[in-house]
């Protein structure tokens, strides 16, 4: 219990106390006490926090003299959706006034603050919209770059295929004027020398075996002819491989040698039936002597 103020009627016949407890106080002995020795009507009331910073008096964090003891008759109602709402710094230091109660200036500005908050709700909306709006427009913008990007790239991507398709059938068409192509004149001249016979190498000629005379019998009076001397046989000499140029000149050589032995025949043939009648006319008739 804290006494705070005390206060005397004119006629002294009252006696007023103002104290402050947090808890209930039974002050019904004290009261007989006082009465006794003061000889007058005794009075006790409990008054709360804020009535005890209004009868103190003090100043506030603003600077001024408390608002309670200058000019409120009154305590409203304060809650921390005042200052919620007027968007405030939620620190109990900061919000709270000299009895550790909320300040009671937060509910001068709440009408004001909630009236404009109603209109700026209603101006953030259409912000939010038009911000929305601008987003989405932006996005479609985006893709439409987009799909035009890959568009253009896709129609690159085709001259350029059309291009080579185009050089691809001009080299096809100056093939087959010009022949083959240069690519492939290799293949087909390889093609053909493996498809060209080989000329056949001249095989060596295998000399005849001598065949084995059977010894005839002796007969009185003839000379054995002398043995013959037994023949060693030669090394044979490697063979040289000849180019197949050179080889198949060799393999048409005496075809050539003997085409030339029959156009000799046939000049010595003709050359003779020309002579031969000349000479007949000049030998005289036989029977005539």
């Amino acid at each position: 219990m804290r006494l705070i103020r005390a206060e005397y009627s004119f006629d002294a016949s009252r006696a007023t106390f103002f104290f402050f407890s947090e808890t209930r106080v039974d002050f019904r002995e004290l009261v007989k006490d006082l009465a006794h020795k003061l000889k007058s009507r005794i009075e006790m009331r409990q008054v709360g926090v804020r009535d005890v910073a209004r009868m103190i008096g003090g100043f506030g964090p603003c600077g001024r003299e408390l608002c309670c003891s200058s000019f409120l008759k009154t305590f409203e109602p304060v809650s921390i959706r005042m200052a919620k709402k007027q968007e405030m710094v939620l620190n109990p230091a900061k919000i709270s006034g000299v009895c550790g109660r909320l300040l009671c200036c937060l509910s001068y500005e709440f009408e004001m603050y909630d009236e404009n908050k109603k209109d700026l709700a209603a101006m953030r909306e259409i912000a939010l919209k038009d911000k929305r709006a601008e987003e989405e427009l932006r996005i479609v913008e985006a893709r439409n770059a987009e799909d035009e990007s890959r568009a253009a790239e896709d129609k690159r991507r085709q001259e350029d295929r059309k291009q080579q398709d185009q050089r691809r059938e001009k080299q096809r068409e100056g093939g087959q004027r010009g022949g083959a192509r240069p690519e492939k004149k290799k293949d087909q001249q390889q093609e053909k020398k493996a498809q060209q016979p080989k000329p056949e190498q001249p095989r060596e000629r295998r000399q005849p075996k001598p065949e084995k005379q059977q010894p005839r019998p002796e007969q009185p009076g003839e000379r054995q002819p002398p043995k013959p001397e037994k023949q060693h046989p030669r090394p044979e000499q490697p063979i040289e491989q000849q180019p197949p140029q050179e080889q198949a000149q060799k393999s048409e050589q005496p075809q050539q040698d003997a085409e030339a032995a029959a156009r000799k025949k046939k000049r010595k043939f003709w050359r003779r039936k020309k002579k031969g009648p000349q000479q007949g006319e000049n030998k005289p008739p036989q029977g005539t002597a």
